[in-house]
């Protein structure tokens, strides 16, 4: 007569069957999670990738509508009476030194400043174009896409120092006030001496370093608008 198994036999059985089950298939489910992280990240980056050179052509663009702009201001405040009697003998165009001569000092700063950052900007558009001939970010791998993104955060999306100092200078504050900086959430000692279309205010340090970095206010993310302070 054969031997009955036991139950405790059974259940030892059936638990060794399961340790085996979930060694089996531990590690395939451990590498699908992992891939679909990395792809996950891959994807951000890309994305990251296109947003930024989005924003770089609508820069070029605004530079290019400003310089506009200041070359009809500078039109427009030329002396009535001469500008009617030397009327048909004024060429439509007119060259950069005879623009330069016109400016005022404060004139000449922004026109400068503006000038080197749409070259500064077109120099990284070109390089920007002739990468993307050459690659497919789609076809890159998740390490490219660092180093690639690492290469783009080297340029500067933030103001000019001449835009700076005269962002500044238009939104000091007269009285200054014992209010809290929203950058650095400091609020004893130094008053804050800075405070932007949105209304929040800052140290004048505080905000000086973070709008060389972006153009845009630390805490409500609105743009600054430079045609604001000519």
């Amino acid at each position: 007569m054969d031997n009955p198994i036991k139950l405790s036999q059974l259940k030892s059985s059936s638990s060794e069957q399961k340790e085996i089950v979930d060694k089996l298939f531990k590690i395939p489910v451990q590498q699908i999670q992992k891939h679909n992280q990395k792809a996950q990240s891959k994807s951000d980056i890309i994305n990251e990738l296109r947003q930024e050179n989005q924003d770089l052509k609508n820069t070029v663009n605004e530079l290019k509508q400003r310089i506009q702009e200041l070359e009809q201001q500078i039109n427009n405040q030329k002396n009535p009476q001469i500008e009617e009697e030397n009327q048909e003998q004024v060429s439509v165009e007119k060259s950069q030194n005879e623009i330069q001569e016109e400016m005022t000092e404060e004139e000449k700063s922004m026109h400068l400043a503006f000038m080197l950052q749409q070259q500064e900007e077109m120099e990284f558009q070109n390089r920007l174009a002739q990468m993307q001939n050459n690659v497919d970010l789609d076809e890159m791998s998740y390490e490219q896409l660092q180093e690639l993104q690492e290469k783009m955060g080297f340029v500067s999306r933030g103001l000019l120092q001449n835009q700076i100092q005269l962002l500044l200078k238009q939104c000091k504050i007269k009285q200054q006030i014992n209010d809290c900086c929203t950058i650095c959430l400091e609020d004893s000692g130094n008053p804050v001496e800075i405070e932007l279309e949105c209304s929040h205010v800052f140290h004048q340090e505080c905000i000086s370093e973070w709008l060389s970095r972006e153009k845009h206010c630390p805490v409500c993310k609105r743009d600054i608008n430079l045609n604001k302070f000519k």
